[in-house]
């Protein structure tokens, strides 16, 4: 767990973490509200790959969620990062939906 811990404290806080350009995360909020689904970016395909590369270190996989509150009306995006590869299976999907 402490290399874990250590590898995402690097994400943000690393020597490099200030030379990167995080445009990942608007592109996913940006997609999810327009879908209306979850999006999963995941480092198996390339440009999945590149996404995560440029963005953030050691990231495999980032998945956003939608989520609208009907009394304020008011919509924002849950977006989850791993510094493992997650597979999406269909009751991950419908359990973040």
């Amino acid at each position: 767990e402490d290399s874990v811990r250590n590898q995402l404290m690097d994400v943000y806080y690393g020597e490099t973490s200030s030379e990167r350009t995080h445009r990942l995360s608007p592109a996913l909020c940006k997609r999810a509200k327009e879908a209306m689904d979850v999006v999963w970016v995941t480092s198996q395909t390339p440009r999945g790959a590149e996404a995560l590369r440029v963005s953030i270190s050691n990231v495999r996989t980032a998945v956003a969620v939608p989520l609208y509150h009907a009394a304020t009306k008011t919509n924002m995006t849950v977006i989850y990062f791993s510094i493992r590869r997650i597979i999406m299976k269909p009751t991950a999907a419908a359990f973040s939906a």
